[in-house]
Parts: C-alpha cells; sequence; structure tokens
C-alpha cells in the first residue's frame, strides 16, 4: 500500500503505533489515540497523532484507509467497568466506520483480539 491516507485508531498502543509506524514509511498516517492506554512515545515523527477518543468526532476521518485497532479487551478491563468496554468496543467502531464512510473511506481493516477465545485457566 503507498500514497494513501491511512488513519490508525489505539494508534499509540503497542500493536496501533507499531502499524503506524510501518505505514508510514509509503503514506499519510493518523494514529488517533485517547492515550488510556497508549504512550504517543511510541510513534514516529512520520505519524501525525492526534489525542481524541473513537467516541467522539474530533479527529481527522478523510481517509482512504481506516485501521481500527482500538479496542478494550482484557477480562479485568470489563469487570471493573464493562459499560466503558461496550461503549469503546462498540459505539466507538460505529462511530468511527460512519465518519470515515461519510468523508469516502472505502476500506476498513478490523482487528479482533484472542480474548474472545477466554482463559485456559
Amino acid at each position: 500500500m503507498q500514497d494513501k491516507r491511512v488513519l490508525v485508531t489505539g494508534g499509540a498502543r503497542f500493536i496501533g503505533s507499531n502499524l503506524a509506524n510501518h505505514l508510514a514509511a509509503d503514506n499519510d498516517v493518523i494514529a488517533v489515540d485517547d492515550t488510556y492506554l497508549g504512550i504517543p512515545g511510541n510513534l514516529s515523527d512520520s505519524v501525525e497523532f492526534v489525542e481524541a477518543s473513537v467516541l467522539n468526532d474530533d479527529f481527522p476521518t478523510d481517509v482512504d484507509v481506516l485501521f481500527h485497532i482500538v479496542a478494550l479487551s482484557s477480562r479485568n478491563m470489563h469487570e471493573e467497568n464493562p459499560q466503558r468496554g461496550c461503549r469503546v468496543n462498540v459505539e466507538g467502531f460505529v462511530n468511527t466506520v460512519e465518519q470515515v464512510r461519510k468523508q469516502g473511506c472505502d476500506t476498513v481493516v478490523y482487528a479482533s483480539t484472542s480474548s474472545i477465545y477466554g482463559s485456559r485457566t
């Protein structure tokens, strides 16, 4: 993929930042993260960082490709605040996809987590 405008949600977290940094070699990349778990210092200088929540509309959405990486997946996070997990994982996804769709984005990559398989114990 080259010469695309790319949005990576959860872009300052471990997987999101590695993806954003890799894509930035050939693309214009925007990393959005609310910094709840993300660290902006994980991003290279070639990635535009926007501190924002996927629950809001205050981040750039005029992109060619969306990589929706943000999620609250840990069992502990859901037990301590299940409403927040639901809002971020469901409402945040719908909000982000609707915003980029309205701007003409036709490529969405949605990441899941191994947490869907549950614990081995």
